[in-house]
């Protein structure tokens, strides 16, 4: 997947988490996002 597509999955996926509400999405959303910038430094070094 390329850095585009993550980025629109985590806007969709940030989106749900506004709509509904629930800390758990929201939380499951940012532990997400962290893993992919962990990687995207990794693809960097």
């Amino acid at each position: 997947m390329s850095n585009k597509e993550i980025s629109k999955k985590l806007e969709e996926l940030y989106k749900l988490a506004l709509e509904t509400k629930e800390v758990g999405v929201g939380l499951a959303v940012v532990e997400y996002m962290r893993i992919v910038g962990m990687a995207q430094e990794g693809e960097e070094r």
